[in-house]
């Protein structure tokens, strides 16, 4: 419940962003042509309280067959980063990067990023969220280097939502620490890590 309410609280907050969609596509539960947080809010309040009527096919973004907040943080997100297509009878698609192969030249670039991020980007780094970002970077990496079969897309996937949610300074700071780091074959070499903080 706590979760909830605090994401009904996040998303009024974040009111004025607002993007502007063709009528009726899904996520646009109130009919205003529109997908924004108050689409986001109204399919909370239909998961808190069914006796809340929604249209439940342009409130299941996801297409489970089910309206929850699942749905509501797709439509969020969408709001927030622009990045996920919410299309009737859609599959929603994030762009993805597919993890590579681990050769010999993606082996070299992975132990030189580990070394400098233990070496040099934690202690550069400000705050404590843009250290926990990057500890968590630097622990996926390792798992990564030393099981091949590891899947370190999942945990890019959680260090992208940590990104997200430092102020607007911090990510400039993160990514100028990344930038200035490691070098430009390495980051293109880990793509598949770094493209998220990086834009």
């Amino acid at each position: 419940m706590k979760f909830i309410k605090n994401c009904l609280a996040v998303t009024f907050l974040v009111f004025a962003n607002t993007i502007n969609i063709q009528a009726r596509e899904a996520g646009d539960v109130n009919y205003d042509n529109y997908v924004n947080t108050v689409d986001s809010s109204v399919v909370l309040q239909h998961t808190l309280n069914k006796n809340f009527a929604i249209d439940e096919k342009y409130a299941d973004v996801d297409k489970n067959n089910s309206v929850n907040a699942a749905d509501a943080a797709l439509i969020y997100a969408h709001i927030l980063r622009n990045e996920v297509e919410l299309k009737i009878g859609d599959d929603i698609v994030e762009e993805k990067i597919e993890q590579p192969v681990l050769n010999d030249e993606l082996s070299q670039s992975l132990e030189r990023v580990i070394r400098i991020t233990k070496t040099k980007v934690i202690y550069n780094l400000s705050t404590y969220n843009e250290k926990k970002i990057a500890r968590y970077i630097l622990s996926s990496m390792e798992a990564y280097y030393a099981d091949r079969s590891y899947n370190i897309q999942n945990d890019a996937a959680v260090a992208r939502e940590m990104y997200y949610e430092l102020t607007n300074e911090e990510k400039n700071f993160f990514k100028s620490i990344i930038n200035s780091s490691y070098s430009a074959t390495d980051v293109n070499n880990l793509k598949f890590i770094f493209k998220d903080f990086l834009q």
